[in-house]
């Protein structure tokens, strides 16, 4: 059973740590000074999803016939829940990792001593909410994809986490086919749709995943 005083200290702990976040909205108006820092970005894709796009809202953007990467910053820019500080972080993600982005923007857009506090903050937070999710085991759902995501990839290959997360054999072979013609993000892709489907069995949680790779 949940710690009421637990809970409560962990509120409080969140609250602090977001009021501590640089969060000044960008708009639509800064376009052009966000595209110029991330112009050698090539996974866009990834990038809106750690920006807060959602996948529907990618997928849209993935078939038009236009600058996509453009096309995603305006669609979080006119969310103006953006700002330097979490494009900042979306960088410095393991699916993304571009450290040497995120410094020069630390650079030229945010002070060292508030960088600090925010990635100090922005770690609190993640490590609070995964702690929660352990404990209570509340289920997971579409909107944990990318904490999920930055827990496995890399520390198993896509097709045999499907495998120990119960993904019959014939819907990962369907992945592998819808991904083959995305070779440069083929793995990427493929961790996405095999953490998608196991995410709508409504059987996810924390705890099963962990129990799912100790059976390697």
């Amino acid at each position: 059973p949940n710690n009421p005083s637990h809970t409560v200290n962990t509120t409080t702990t969140l609250r602090t740590a977001t009021s501590l976040v640089d969060d000044t909205p960008l708009t639509v108006s800064d376009l052009e000074p966000v595209l110029e820092s991330i112009i050698t970005v090539t996974d866009w894709y990834t990038l809106g999803l750690k920006l807060g796009l959602s996948d529907l809202e990618l997928q849209t953007i993935a078939h038009k016939e236009t600058d996509r990467k453009r096309e995603m910053i305006v669609s979080w820019l006119e969310t103006r829940s953006g700002s330097w500080s979490s494009l900042v972080e979306a960088l410095k993600s393991p699916l993304i990792s571009r450290m040497d982005i995120a410094d020069q923007i630390m650079k030229d857009h945010l002070d060292d001593s508030n960088h600090t506090v925010n990635t100090m903050t922005v770690n609190t937070m993640k490590t609070l909410r995964t702690a929660t999710s352990l404990v209570d085991d509340t289920p997971l759902t579409g909107n944990d994809l990318l904490p999920v995501l930055e827990y496995v990839i890399g520390v198993i290959k896509w097709d045999s986490l499907g495998n120990v997360l119960g993904i019959p054999a014939f819907e990962l072979h369907c992945i592998q086919f819808d991904c083959y013609n995305n070779i440069h993000t083929m793995d990427r892709l493929a961790y996405r749709k095999v953490i998608l489907k196991w995410l709508c069995t409504g059987l996810a949680s924390w705890s099963s995943l962990v129990e799912a790779l100790k059976r390697l």
